[in-house]
Order: C-alpha cells, then structure tokens, then sequence
C-alpha cells in the first residue's frame, strides 16, 4: 500500500510571512516544497506525495488541514522560515505528539541538519501547539529553515543551490522515516535519453452528487463548468445538489 505525503509550503498568497534582507518567507517555502515534491516522487516507490499550494496562493490554515485529512496523510510536513534574529535549524511535533511522531521526526531533523552550513546551529527537536500540527490527523511536523532577517542565514537562503538541498533533505528524511523503497535507477530519471523533461501541472475533477462531471488542467475551465452545471440546475428546478472539486498534481 503507497504511504501518502502532504508537503504544505507555510504562507503564500496574501500573507507573505517573514520577511527580510529582500527574502519573503512564503517564496521560500514554496521553492523548498516543490524541491522535496520533485525529489520524493522522482527517486521513490510507494508514494503519493500532494502539496497544500503550488503557487502564491493561501489555503487557511483550516483549509490545508482538511486537505491533509482528504487525503488519508500518513505524514504531514509543513515547512517554514523563522524570524527574530536567532540561527539555525528547528523542527516542531505537537506537545505530547506519540512517539511514532517524534522518531519520524528526529529522522528528518537530522537529515536536514546534514546539509545546514556549518555556521547554523541545531536549534534542536521542539513541540508547539501549532494550529497545522494540532489539527491534522496524521503524523505533523513543521520545519523553520533559518532565520530570515538574520544576514547570514539570509546569505545562504538567497542561494537556490542551498534551497534545492534543503528540499532534497526534507525528501530524503520523509522516505527514511516512512521507510520508502528507492526506484531503480532507470525508474528514478523519469524520462528516456532524448524525451522531454516532464512538468508538475495542476489539474481540477469536478464532482456533481457524488459522479464525476469534468477533468480540467487549468482552474478558469473548472469554474466555468461549475457556473454552468449550477445555473442548468436551477433552469431544471433540481432540490439537491452536491458539487465538489479536487485539485490533482500530475507529471506530464
């Protein structure tokens, strides 16, 4: 049975988070997800890996739990950048989190601290009452990636070789502790010689009283189509209905 991810780019949108030294967290976040996305679902077998955004968009903090919770999460990892001149590296489980929680998170703190430079401290293994680790089901961990209005942790989080190893290590700490089967090495690549690389793209399933109506991959057409199934119903004096849309991420 695949374990099922949820990587959850802290902020975005409307709410920039921290900001400093020409850095805004939410564009941050948002690079090292896609980098743990892009690694997970490239080099590992047996998993269903979603992101909470893919964009400068907000899901509340409400909205990326239920998302978390539609998807049957086995591990859910929001990731941020910290603020309010400290150094360094922590993560975060809920106060009291199993202990299940706090192996798989010792995992991946470690492996993150790997590719910290030298001058970052270990901050060390932390609990909070985070909303996104209070309210989702699985087990949650939250990532704060150096100090942003710091100069020197700023320094290195301006360099996008340093993002892409931070969003490699988070993968590589997720597939240790869900203890995840590395592909083939023909498997890993992704393409053949000569085929185009292939590009993480959004698409939209609507639902109308449980039976799927449409399939789209950009979010104009969706809405469109909802627009029109609503205004037919009511021209058809339809009581009840019952129109859901699911946002899936494939490779094409």
């Amino acid at each position: 049975m695949s374990k099922v991810v949820v990587i959850d780019p802290g902020h975005g949108g409307k709410d920039p988070g921290a900001t400093g030294h020409g850095l805004k967290e939410k564009d941050l976040t948002l690079k090292i997800s896609k980098y743990a996305y892009d690694y997970l679902e490239s080099n590992y077998e047996g998993v269903k890996v979603y992101m909470t955004r893919t964009k400068d968009t907000y899901p509340s903090l409400s909205g990326r739990c239920r998302y978390e919770k539609s998807k049957n999460a086995d591990l859910f990892c929001s990731i941020h950048v910290n603020a309010g001149g400290g150094n360094g590296f922590e993560s975060y489980v809920l106060r009291g989190a199993y202990t299940s929680t706090r192996r798989k998170q010792k995992i991946i703190h470690d492996e993150i601290m790997k590719v910290c430079p030298s001058g970052w401290r270990d901050r060390g293994r932390k609990q909070a009452g985070f909303y996104v680790l209070k309210h989702t089901r699985s087990s949650a961990i939250l990532t704060e990636n150096g100090f942003i209005d710091t100069k020197s942790n700023a320094d290195d989080l301006k360099k996008d070789s340093f993002l892409k190893k931070l969003g490699y290590a988070h993968a590589k700490g997720i597939a240790k502790a869900l203890g995840l089967k590395r592909k083939t090495k023909e498997e890993g690549k992704g393409k053949n010689k000569g085929e185009e690389k292939k590009k993480l793209k959004e698409f939209w399933r609507i639902h109308k009283n449980g039976k799927q109506i449409g399939y789209y991959d950009i979010d104009e057409n969706a809405r469109k189509m909802i627009h029109e199934v609503l205004e037919k119903s009511m021209i058809a004096n339809e009581k009840e209905i019952d129109i859901k849309v699911e946002r899936d991420l494939k490779y094409v």
